[in-house]
Order: structure tokens, then sequence, then C-alpha cells
């Protein structure tokens, strides 16, 4: 429920004012239920009768030692939470020149615990925009149709999920029918903990931006300059073990974005029977975690996988072993810090990872151009993302039986071919040894191969995101049709103009070697309405 209230009015001086207030009430309760039958005949849209009571009761002597039903016959489940929210808006215009801006805005919230200070965030912005084209120096410049100045400063505030935070600890219901170590039966368990000091995860931005139009309107453009702190960052919180926990919602840190926008607009070709449009837009960002709240250190094989990240770098960090080619029996070998060669499985620490770049392009944009001859019409839209890093694809099956490994989901790539083979071989190549025996296989780390520097390329590209070429029936033949518009088209997407890796590798897709690698898509349509 929202109830507003507006006031406006215009002074004799030519300048407005505007401001509205109000609050906003939310409640939203969603529920659903499941139910599992056993011998459902989905001809005759039946079930067998069974005596759930004495399914779900231990029994021994079965083919296992010990038989227990484990899925629960009707389970339910109910979600509430409420939000109270003021508002209040304001924009005063001077002389048609000059915009002044505000808004605030407190929400209550009962998806925090019992600190009401963490419930009650506030949130506003104040800004301003200075119209120059319309000051008197400006009217001897021509070619310039209209350029606005603005600036910004504003918090806003982000909510944790439902269920992250409550008033006290809940604890839930669990049957010994779904669960065989319950000896004494059933029981509760501890579900949530009370976790009454979660805060609003807040970010404050600082806006500066410029607008302006030339040539008749014909090219127009926007520019911006952004700086983002982010404090009180929502995420998982490693609890002490003793706390009989294993952890919880908490605000783990702090993380900064800065970063400039532009948007660039042209009419190129306007004709009677032709005409030419151009948007092209490119995003140049640049963030760093602060501060971090870990528990328990980094290590090593996190930072590889990018379960870690770690205070100082982007958000997203690509830790890489620093490698040291292959043994004579063909073990990956890796530098540590003190430039020191070592394969033992567990010798490599946090410290002795390099930085390898950011997962997140820096820079990202599109080009969008329109061209239309009479009913014709091509629209070709192009991406780009350049500056991000990633691993390449290479085997993960260095050991054990290669038969049925397709079947597991581990197609074996065929640079596989190219691996290690006999003494000597560590000359030429820097795929690891294939072994079949366990034993052999504990003497080595795999990871210090799939997760090294070697193996890091760049994950900068260009590609065609979408293309459409349309044709629109003329006006004579729609009247006679009694149509307002038919239209008819062929689309194809995801054609790869450029990438800067060697190896092949299209960066929107996982890493994998099993991977569907994505190919061109076509379709043809028709649009009609009446």
């Amino acid at each position: 429920m929202r109830n507003q209230l507006v006031y406006q009015t215009k002074f004799r001086n030519g300048n407005n004012l505007l401001v509205q207030v109000g609050d906003d009430i939310q409640e939203m309760l969603s529920t659903s239920s499941q139910s599992r039958l056993m011998g459902w005949d989905e001809a005759l849209g039946t079930y067998a009768a069974l005596d759930y009571t004495r399914l779900s009761s231990t029994m021994f002597g079965t083919v296992t030692g010990v038989g227990i039903l484990t899925d629960p016959p009707f389970s339910v489940y109910k979600n509430l939470s409420r939000f109270l929210s003021y508002f209040a808006l304001g924009s005063y215009t001077i002389a048609g020149k000059y915009n002044i801006d505000a808004s605030y805005r407190q929400d209550h919230s009962s998806l925090f615990g019992r600190n009401l200070s963490t419930q009650s965030e506030p949130t506003w912005s104040i800004g301003g925009k200075w119209h120059i084209a319309r000051e008197k120096f400006m009217e001897q410049v021509k070619p310039i149709n209209s350029l606005d100045l603005r600036a910004t400063y504003g918090v806003t505030g982000n909510s944790p999920f439902s269920g992250s935070a409550s008033l006290d600890d809940v604890v839930s219901p669990q049957n010994s029918s779904t669960s065989g170590n319950l000896i004494a039966g059933n029981a509760f368990t501890l579900s949530t903990i009370r976790n009454g000091n979660l805060a609003w995860e807040l970010t404050r931005t600082i806006n500066i931006g410029l607008d302006f139009e030339v040539l008749h309107n014909r090219i127009g453009a926007s520019i911006d300059y952004y700086y983002k702190n982010t404090t009180d960052l929502i995420g998982s919180l490693l609890l002490n073990p003793f706390s009989g926990y294993p952890s919880t919602v908490g605000n783990i840190g702090k993380l900064v974005n800065h970063g400039v926008e532009v948007s660039l607009r042209s009419n190129n070709i306007t004709k009677e029977h032709f005409r030419w449009t151009t948007m092209i837009t490119m995003g140049y960002n640049k963030n760093k975690l602060a501060s971090y709240l870990i528990p328990g250190g980094y290590s090593a094989a996190g930072l590889a996988r990018g379960i870690n990240a770690r205070e100082g770098y982007s958000i997203k960090p690509v830790f890489a072993y620093h490698y040291a080619g292959l043994d004579n029996l063909g073990d990956p070998q890796i530098y540590k810090a003190d430039n020191t060669i070592t394969k033992v499985v567990d010798a490599a620490v946090a410290g002795d990872m390099i930085y390898k770049g950011s997962l997140l392009p820096i820079v990202t944009g599109g080009i969008s151009n329109s061209f239309g001859y009479k009913a014709f019409t091509l629209d070709v839209n192009i991406i780009y993302n350049l500056g991000g890093v990633m691993f390449q694809d290479v085997n993960t099956k260095f050991n054990g039986n290669t038969n049925g490994a397709g079947l597991a989901g581990q197609n074996i790539a065929t640079y596989f071919l190219d691996r290690w083979k006999q003494p000597g071989d560590e000359a030429f190549t820097q795929i690891p040894s294939y072994v079949t025996k366990s034993v052999d296989a504990r003497r080595r780390n795999i990871d210090y191969y799939t997760y090294a520097d070697i193996n890091v390329v760049s994950s900068s590209y260009a590609k065609i995101r979408e293309a459409t070429l349309s044709y629109d029936l003329p006006v004579q033949y729609l009247k006679r049709l009694r149509m307002n518009r038919a239209r008819i088209f062929i689309q194809g997407g995801n054609f790869m103009i450029w990438k800067a890796n060697k190896v092949g590798i299209d960066p929107e897709v996982p890493r994998s070697p099993t991977a569907v690698k994505p190919k061109p898509n076509y379709s043809l349509g028709v649009n009609f309405s009446f």
C-alpha cells in the first residue's frame, strides 16, 4: 500500500517547486507445499497406500544392515517479510537554468534482527544540474544545442535475503524418519542462530556528468564519472566452531568502485530513402576490496579456484601458481615466493600465488548501427569486453582409468595427446604425465598445472551479439489487409569478430573442456499487428 502527497507551485519569478512525501507498506507471504507419493500410476492417477509410521521406524536385517524411509511424504514452507518505508522528494528550479533535487527514504525491515539501529537505516541523495546552454554567454555558440552539467551524491542500501537474520535462535524439528543418526528418536535442531547485529549494506556514490548535443542535435553524448564506496558488505561469515554453528550472514568488508561511462549518439545520414544512426557506449570500471573480514586466512587452493577474495585486489581476482615445468616423472612443479622449486602436494601457501588480473573486464561496451533503405532496415549490435583474464581450458584427468570417462562427464580433450610420456619429454611439453596407480597420483598436485600462470589468457573479445534484417510491408498493402503493421525479419547472432586469446576460447563460455562451444544462431520470423 502506498500513500503519497504531492505539492507543486510556480513562483512569479519563474522558479518552480515540487515536493512529494509519502509512505510505502509492503508485506509478502510466500507458501509452498510438496507431497511425495510412492507407487504413482500416471495412467490411472493412483498411488500406493503406505503406512508411513511403520516405514519411518528403523528396520534391521535389510541388505544394507538398517532400512529406513528417508523421504518425508509431505512438507510445507512459508516465508513472510515486511517493509515499512517513509520517503520525501523535492525539486527546485531557478530561472529554468538551475535544478536542485533531493530525496530521503527510511526503511524499516523485518529482515534484520533485534538491533533497531540496523533496521531503519536512512538513504538519501542530493544533486544539482546546470543548463549551461541557456546562459546568455552561450547564445553566440551556434553549434551547441544543449549543454548540461550534473553532480549528485547519495547513499543507497541493500538488505539481506530473507531468513539471514533473526530475533532469536530458531530451531526446527527433525524427524527420525529422515535421518538415520537420531538414536533417541525425533529431535529439534538449530536451523538459524540469533543474528541481531547484521546491518544494511550501504553504498555512498559521487557522480559527475556532462550532457551535450551539437550540430542541430545530430550528435549527442553523455559522460559520467562515478566513485562508489560500499561498506558493511553482506556475505558469509565463518563462526567459531565452538559456537555450534559453522557460519552466518554478516557484514564482512568494504568495496570501492570508480569509473567512467560514455554514451555517444549520432544521426550520420538522414535522407529521403536512406538513413544511418549509431550508438556507442563504453564503461571503464576499477574496483578494489578495501577491507575484508577473514576469520581463517587465505589458502593457495582457495585463491587458485577463486573461492577466496583478497584484500587490496579486485572483487574477482585471478591468482595462479608460478609454473616451473615438469620433472623427470612428468609431475608439475612450481616456483615458491623464494624462487625455490617444489612439487610437494601441500607446499604452496597464499604468498606463493601470482596475481594475474581480474576475472571482470575493465572496459565494457557496445556499438550499435542501424541502416535503413526505404522499407528495409538492418540493425547490427556489437558488444566488447576488454582487460579481463581467465584460465584457459585444460585437461583435468591425469590418473585412474580412462574407460567410461565420457560417461562421468569427463570427456578427454585432444591436447591430452601432447602430455608427458617418457623421461626427456619435459623439455618439449608442459602437460603432466598420466598415471594409473593411485599411489602415483598422491605424489603430486595436478592443480599446480591446471591453475598455473601459463594457463591464464586474456578474456578480451568483440562479437556481433545480434544482426537483424527486416522489411516492413508498405502502407497501401496494409490497408488492403486491414493491418496496422506487418514485418518480416531474419535474425542472427553470436558471431565472434575478434578475441585476444590464441587458443580459440569464447570467453563467455565457462572454463571446461567438455563445455559445448556456442555457435552462431539464426531465426526467421513475421510480426503482425491489427
